[in-house]
């Protein structure tokens, strides 16, 4: 705003330059003057104004929230006969906070349970698998994107290649747990260089997360999805798909693709909460609308459970031969 303010006042002192090198009668010259000032008082006023309003309204509603708690804990304090534990009292208001937004990618942890989270995190177990199914046709289960499944996958990736295949499937069905470094490492392997993720935050600003620098890879993709495919794994599966080089192939992704923040308190808590909207290449919120499949197969509740627990056979798996079918075409 001082930047369009200052370039409207160059602007318009030049004009008046001008008009005074035109030796105007001294009143019109005066008449200028005053609506050039009274032009710009003006646009500062507003601009303050609004700047100002904003302030004020979000310290009034600090105030009253901090003023409510403040009450709480004072009449508690002066006449509450049972002791109080601080820690808990503390813990407890933080997570009420949390609570209180009412949003389930909104998350408060303690140092301990953080610590706790990140080591079940870290356990979740081989996070890719692969195989050659046909001559020319390669499997890709990713199980989730943890911070190793970047350089796993790119394993996976060689080692078909080099036994000649170039039609690969990769299998994120049921992935939610997702590390943005690792998926951005993955496609920018696959994908060729330009822009492949970004992200708009709550004013509408437009953020690039991740570009590919890299050549890609000559290969063919189909990616198996379904409404448990979530998070980050639908990030990959958009970006893959916006590449002009993947089908989806499945049901309709959740819908739940959300740029997180990390925040760690003085304490060593954590806060996990979103502030972004992962997008597109086209500009199409992912979170709310998910990705809809090109080939669409659904499977029964019976048949997803057994793919969770990694009991269901290829050959019983209508979403994963319609892929292979797909190459065979």
């Amino acid at each position: 705003m001082n930047l369009v303010k200052n370039n409207v006042g160059v602007i318009t002192l030049n004009k008046l330059m001008q008009l005074l090198n035109k030796k105007f009668p001294l009143s019109v010259t005066v008449s200028v003057t005053l609506v050039v000032s009274a032009a710009a008082y003006s646009i500062s006023y507003n601009v303050a104004m609004k700047k100002f309003n904003s302030v004020v309204s979000y310290n009034y509603e600090k105030q009253q929230m901090y003023s409510k708690l403040s009450d709480i804990d004072y009449a508690i304090r002066q006449e509450y006969i049972g002791a109080i534990d601080e820690n808990k009292l503390v813990e407890s208001i933080c997570n009420g906070y949390i609570d209180g937004i009412d949003n389930i990618d909104c998350k408060y942890y303690n140092e301990a349970d953080y610590k706790q989270y990140l080591s079940e995190k870290n356990a979740l177990g081989n996070s890719i698998s692969y195989n050659k199914i046909e001559d020319n046709i390669g499997y890709i289960r990713i199980n989730n994107l943890s911070s190793e499944s970047g350089s796993t996958f790119i394993s996976a990736m060689q080692a078909l290649q080099t036994a000649g295949v170039n039609n690969i499937i990769i299998d994120l069905r049921n992935v939610s747990e997702g590390d943005i470094e690792s998926t951005g490492k993955i496609l920018n392997y696959v994908l060729p260089s330009g822009d492949i993720v970004s992200s708009i935050d709550k004013k509408g600003n437009k953020e690039l997360v991740y570009k590919s620098t890299s050549d890609g890879v000559d290969c063919n993709f189909a990616v198996l999805c379904n409404g448990y495919t979530s998070g980050i794994s639908e990030v990959m599966a958009s970006a893959l798909k916006d590449s002009g080089n993947a089908k989806i192939i499945g049901e309709k992704t959740a819908g739940r693709a959300l740029k997180e923040k990390n925040l760690q308190l003085s304490d060593g808590s954590v806060i996990m909460f979103p502030i972004a909207y992962y997008v597109t290449q086209s500009d199409k919120m992912i979170y709310g609308n998910g990705i809809s499949p090109d080939i669409e197969i659904s499977m029964s509740s019976d048949k997803n459970d057994m793919l969770e627990n990694k009991e269901l056979q290829y050959e019983e798996d209508e979403q994963l031969n319609s892929a292979i079918s797909y190459f065979k075409e």
